[in-house]
């Protein structure tokens, strides 16, 4: 249940700290639902604050009055908060003339937000952009004032399939071919042709005072013997591939197949997080700078929305035969 700040003194309590602003009629359950998504290991410490790491708690709901909104920096027609409290850690200021989705370059001329801050920043802006609503960052140390970001739902479209099984090469391209035409199959490697000539040189270039002793040489060279010949005396196990997905105005969207290098906290609790496989279907733009902006010209947007639909259709088909949890590109489960 939200809890009232009245007035334009307890908005200014509110000030010095980022705020996650949402819809007003949303539940507390959805939010913290969605937090706990990518932090299992979430905990309540009373008078409805959540600690989300050592450094970092969540507070809310907040239900401010008029004047609370405006001793706070919220503005129209922003009335629901959520707290988020946290240290006060900048990096260096960006780079000029180069921009986010998000908006971070914008708020924060003086410095990037980095560490806790920058982790309490990401997870609030993946709330605001899932659940349409915006993050009232804290005043600058210039003096500059309240900067509002309201992250684009449709800035990201990547899709991760995490599933207990695992699809061979040539299944997942047919269980693809069928929902998306002009699917490949990405698995060449390079033929192996030796040293690069400048490594050569510098092996040959090698001083006899740097090199080890004749018997560690005799021993390196026995056990790379031993190595090489297990390795040629196994059977050739595939870890990872891709799918990619050629798009009619450039770019692709590539899938691409391997064990997670850790369970993703979204699987908290799930017999197999271990060995879970990902699926993750990735646009890759023509121009990626282009699609780091937070307005992106119409054509990006348009080539977004085109690879979006690709994307979708992938996973899609993918998560009907694997099984398992879809989650967008913020780590958040899809329904």
């Amino acid at each position: 249940m939200a809890s009232l700040v009245l007035g334009r003194d307890a908005g200014r309590a509110l000030a010095g700290h980022h705020l996650l602003l949402l819809p007003d009629e949303l539940p507390e359950s959805v939010v913290l639902g969605l937090v706990r998504a990518r932090h299992p290991d979430l905990v309540a410490v009373g008078g409805a604050t959540w600690r989300l790491g050592r450094w970092t708690t969540l507070r809310g709901p907040l239900l401010l009055d008029a004047a609370a909104a405006a001793g706070s920096g919220v503005p129209d027609p922003w009335r629901c908060a959520w707290v988020l409290e946290c240290p006060v850690e900048r990096g260096d200021p960006p780079m000029p003339g180069t921009t986010d989705r998000e908006g971070l370059h914008r708020a924060f001329p003086d410095g990037l937000p980095v560490m806790a801050e920058r982790r309490a920043l990401d997870l609030a802006l993946a709330l605001a952009r899932r659940l349409e609503g915006a993050v009232r960052v804290a005043p600058l140390p210039s003096g500059r004032g309240w900067a509002l970001l309201r992250p684009d739902p449709l800035s990201w479209v990547d899709r991760t399939v995490l599933s207990p099984s695992w699809v061979a090469p040539e299944e997942a391209l047919d269980i693809a071919a069928h929902a998306v035409p002009g699917v490949e199959l990405a698995v060449e490697g390079t033929p192996w042709e030796g040293l690069a000539p400048e490594a050569v040189a510098a092996l040959e270039s090698t001083h006899d005072d740097d090199a080890p002793p004749p018997e560690a040489r005799e021993a390196l060279h026995r056990a790379a013997d031993a190595r090489d010949a297990a390795v040629a005396a196994g059977e050739d196990v595939l870890d990872a591939y891709a799918l990619v997905v050629p798009l009619p105005e450039g770019g692709v969207v590539q899938l691409e197949v391997a064990g997670a290098a850790e369970p993703p906290p979204v699987l908290h609790g799930v017999p197999w997080a271990a060995t879970a496989v990902t699926y993750s279907a990735v646009w890759w733009p023509d121009d990626p700078a282009a699609a780091e902006h937070e307005v992106p010209a119409p054509d990006v947007r348009r080539a977004r929305a085109r690879a979006g639909a690709v994307v979708a259709a992938l996973t899609d088909a993918l998560a009907d035969e694997v099984g398992g949890v879809v989650v967008d590109a913020d780590g958040f489960p899809l329904a």
